[in-house]
């Protein structure tokens, strides 16, 4: 599994967990704003069209496509947010919060789960 390929699964995990997380979010939101907001990340993650041309750039130029890949994902990313700001009516520092939650969550797990597994398997051969 290359270095893009791994991001690329990282991404799409994240990505679940943001949306799970939203969705609980948008139980706060009127009843057509929920609508909005589906059209609205729709939209945002339209640019993801230009990933399959960026694959095949990452083949022949893998440090020139995984730049542009991770150009594209910050695009993507910064579209989301400004989606999510506008839906939700709060702001974009707020929608940073909401939308990095999961990852943070997601990053405190797996470094509970490191030390309460990994490290006492190394100390043994230290």
């Amino acid at each position: 599994m290359s270095l893009s390929e791994g991001l690329d699964i990282i991404f799409q995990i994240l990505g679940s967990a943001t949306l799970i997380f939203l969705i609980g979010f948008i139980f706060t939101l009127k009843r057509n704003d929920f609508f909005k907001l589906i059209c609205f990340l729709c939209f945002a993650n339209l640019p993801l069209i230009f990933k399959a041309p960026l694959t095949i750039i990452s083949y022949k130029l893998p440090f020139l496509g995984f730049t542009l890949s991770f150009i594209l994902s910050l695009w993507v990313f910064n579209l989301t947010l400004i989606a999510t700001a506008t839906i939700c009516k709060i702001s974009k520092a707020r929608a940073l919060l909401l939308l990095l939650v999961p990852t943070i969550l997601l990053v405190i797990v797996i470094f509970i789960l490191v030390v309460k597994f990994l490290l006492p398997t190394l100390g043994m051969f230290i």
